[in-house]
C-alpha cells in the first residue's frame, strides 16, 4: 500500500540513516532514547524540523487517524516513543526497509 511505503521513507529519514543500522546501532539509538528525556526532546524537535510533502504528510495522517496538520509531530512523538519504550524493535526498524510489521503500524497509530 502506498501509504506504508510513506511510512517506509520517512521512517528511514527520521528515525535512523539512509542505510539500515546494525543491532548495536539500534541498541545504542534505544537506550540513549529511553535514558535522556533531553536527547529524545532533541531528536522528536530535529524530526519535525524536515521538510515533508504535502502527499507523504496527508498519508501518514489517514495511517494515524490524525490531522494533516498534526502528522509530524505525531509521527515523531510516536516513532521516538516507541523506540525509547522499546515497543518498536529491532525486527520493526530493519522492516521498514521491505514491509512494515503490523507491530510497527500499531504503534504509529497510538495502539
Amino acid at each position: 500500500m502506498k501509504f506504508i511505503n510513506i511510512l517506509t521513507s520517512i521512517s528511514l529519514v527520521a528515525a535512523l540513516s539512509a542505510c539500515a543500522p546494525t543491532r548495536a546501532q539500534y541498541d545504542a539509538l534505544q537506550t540513549t532514547l529511553e535514558g535522556s528525556p533531553q536527547v529524545r526532546a532533541q531528536a522528536i524537535a530535529d524530526c519535525t524540523k524536515r521538510h515533508w510533502s504535502s502527499e507523504r504528510t496527508g498519508n501518514l495522517a489517514k495511517l494515524m487517524n490524525v490531522r494533516e496538520k498534526q502528522a509530524k509531530s505525531t509521527f515523531c512523538n510516536r516513532l521516538h516513543g516507541g523506540l525509547a519504550s522499546g515497543r518498536i524493535t529491532y525486527e520493526d526498524v530493519k522492516s521498514v526497509w521491505s514491509t512494515p510489521t503490523p507491530n510497527m503500524i500499531r504503534v504509529m497509530q497510538g495502539r
